[in-house]
């Protein structure tokens, strides 16, 4: 009985980070696309990539820190212009690569479009491994959205908005799929992080909104193999916690499950029933509500309720 204990602990283990990286680390196409992204060499790169399976060569670390590298020097311009950085916090300026097939430095938002965006779409989801990175890409969406397109919730861009801006209103909700939430659900806890994506999301009207919420959780986590055990380990460990919810336990437990919904918010309304919302009384932390009771009355009439879960 001890030695098949063991041996299930041992099956239960995930893959050693180490043993993954060296094993990629052989793959002589992943080291050729690092090294085409850390020359600039964007052009070629993404032909690489595109021959690989879709988001492979991104989920190895070396190559997302790469690209992510690349992207902080395309988009250094636009960014220091609109995003009002501060003086004393304006730091060095990113030099380009000198090399002739690296992208240009981007000045403006059309720019975004043609360069930058791309980027971003082939970067995917390990664009959680540069969270400053994330935080620019989060920036300037607002800024686009309030500056370019002056919208809020309740005012979503008219037929008298042009072309390109009506384009980039699409564009952020793409990158909102595909990059950043998807990005989030490998963040665990970063309540900063959380907030700076609502302050983005919060600007669409509810449909959108909800439209982001239900591809996130019901179809970005099928999609990469890295999110599929990501879902699996927080659909485990929220069952757990549920188990073990007492009038004793109430505080621990309820602090566990709000830090795993800053990264996995869809989750818990699939494994926590409203009698476990009344049984844990202290909810601040995890959504902007006094009250369980105040909670459970505006999930049942308002439509804005779960949207608080990414107030966090």
């Amino acid at each position: 009985i001890i030695s098949t204990n063991k041996d299930k602990q041992e099956e239960e283990k995930e893959p050693d980070q180490e043993v993954i990286g060296e094993k990629y680390s052989l793959n002589q196409k992943f080291g050729l696309c690092e090294a085409l992204l850390t020359i600039g060499d964007w052009e070629n790169a993404e032909k690489l990539m595109e021959k690989l399976p879709e988001k492979c060569a991104t989920s190895y670390e070396p190559i997302a820190k790469a690209l992510c590298n690349l992207i902080h020097i395309v988009i250094d311009p636009v960014y220091r212009l609109e995003c009002a950085v501060p003086a004393k916090i304006q730091g060095k300026t990113i030099s380009p690569h000198s090399n002739k097939k690296s992208p240009p430095q981007v000045t403006t938002f059309a720019g975004l479009r043609n360069t930058a965006f791309p980027m971003f779409h082939a970067l995917g989801p390990s664009l959680n491994y540069d969270p400053v990175l994330l935080q620019k890409l989060l920036r300037l969406m607002r800024t686009i959205l309030e500056k370019e397109l002056v919208v809020d919730a309740a005012n979503p861009p008219g037929s008298n908005v042009d072309e390109l801006n009506l384009a980039l209103y699409h564009d952020i909700v793409s990158l909102l799929n595909s990059c950043v939430l998807p990005a989030l659900s490998y963040m665990e806890c970063n309540c900063c992080m959380a907030e700076e994506i609502w302050t983005v999301v919060k600007l669409y009207p509810y449909n959108i909104r909800y439209a982001l919420y239900s591809h996130w959780k019901n179809e970005s986590y099928l999609v990469h193999p890295k999110l599929i055990r990501l879902r699996g380990n927080a659909e485990k460990e929220i069952k757990a916690l549920m188990k073990r919810v007492s009038k004793e336990n109430v505080k621990p437990v309820g602090r566990r499950i709000g830090k795993l919904t800053h990264s996995s918010p869809g989750f818990l309304f699939d494994y926590v029933s409203f009698e476990h919302f009344e049984m844990i009384s202290d909810l601040n932390f995890l959504l902007s509500f006094r009250s369980s009771h105040r909670f459970k009355s505006c999930l049942l009439y308002t439509s804005d309720a779960a949207d608080d879960l990414l107030c966090v």
